[in-house]
């Protein structure tokens, strides 16, 4: 029977490349297994998509508590602030939860400094658990009356080398230190949220372990890449799947890796590319020169005399070398003749 092999195709245009479905029937053959691609689904999450308008609607609660304590009208700032405080518990998924808990809370806290001061000072060390003060303002005093208690050396659990833990808004990695109190904690696995809730911690319970949904084995979100290089990828350490291949775009074609579990070995080549055979620069033919019999002043000696030659006998063809005038006369003295 002929193993079962799920592909994973590295990138999105080589899934639409017509050359693609070739390739893995020649791989197939050459491997003897029957490729599977595994088709990435769409990540389903417990928690609603980011809104804009809920996080404007309860800034403007915000604004309306703060103008209605400042027209003395308690009652009415209380109300919006109990508002805030069940939107913000309802939709932790929100990445500024922590911040937006604190100002509720430091608002509540001047609302209740008269009336309820120990429940103000409370509500003010709940606010700096949430969201640290840069800065004390010169000659500030602390308005709760007690010194910033220890921090906990917390350990969270549960979490995987995909996972991003993000604690009271900012990226962290465990073990952390934090005070004591309420604390907003989001994880992100590979950029999209899985986790999002308000936990306490004490020096009694300095431990959090959180319940995270685990990706289906051999899934495209369990075959996950970390890295790649031009030789091999590497998967995540938790990788579930067994037995996986993993196709890309070379640089000379279409190339594929099989893994196990999360080691995965080199790219090999489509086995029936063919490749363009090109001559090395060494190979390259040269011109073959004719043998020389002599020395080359010979030769230039040799093609002279022969130039000369050719010369005497186009002038001599021309006449260039014969007389025109008549011979001269020629006087034999044969003694003295008397005139007559």
């Amino acid at each position: 029977m002929t193993a079962l092999l799920p592909l994973l195709v590295l990138e999105a245009s080589l899934a639409s490349d017509p050359g693609l479905s070739p390739a893995i029937r020649r791989f197939e053959t050459s491997l003897s297994v029957k490729l599977v691609p595994v088709r990435a689904a769409p990540a389903e999450s417990r928690f609603p998509p980011y809104s804009d308008a809920r996080v404007h609607h309860i800034e403007s609660l915000l604004q309306r508590a703060r103008t209605e304590a400042a027209a003395l009208a308690e009652v009415q700032a209380w109300s919006a602030l109990a508002e805030v405080e069940a939107e913000l518990r309802a939709h932790p998924e929100l990445p500024q939860s922590a911040w937006l808990m604190a100002e509720r809370l430091t608002l509540a806290a001047k609302l209740a400094r008269t009336s309820r001061p120990a429940e103000a000072a409370e509500m003010v060390r709940r606010a700096r658990a949430l969201e640290p003060e840069r800065a004390a303002p010169f000659g500030a005093t602390d308005p709760t009356g007690h010194p910033e208690p220890d921090a906990v050396t917390i350990t969270v659990r549960g979490l995987t080398a995909r996972d991003e833990l993000v604690w009271n808004g900012e990226r962290a990695v465990p073990p952390l230190a934090r005070v004591p109190g309420e604390h907003h904690v989001r994880v992100l696995r590979l950029g999209e949220l899985v986790w999002a809730g308000w936990v306490s911690i004490s020096p009694e319970n300095p431990t959090l372990t959180l319940d995270l949904p685990t990706a289906p084995a051999c899934s495209a979100a369990d075959l996950a890449i970390e890295r790649t290089s031009a030789e091999q990828v590497t998967p995540y350490p938790d990788v579930a799947c067994g037995a996986w291949a993993v196709v890309r775009r070379g640089p000379s074609g279409i190339e594929l890796a099989v893994c196990q579990g999360s080691r995965c070995g080199p790219f090999r080549p489509d086995p029936g590319a063919l490749r363009a055979l090109r001559p090395s620069p060494g190979d390259a033919p040269s011109r073959a020169r004719r043998p020389q019999t002599g020395p080359d002043w010979l030769t230039i000696a040799l093609v002279g005399a022969g130039a000369t030659l050719g010369t005497v006998f186009v002038l001599g063809q021309a006449g260039a070398f014969s007389s025109t005038d008549s011979p001269p006369a020629r006087f034999t003295y044969t003694g003295f003749v008397p005139p007559e």
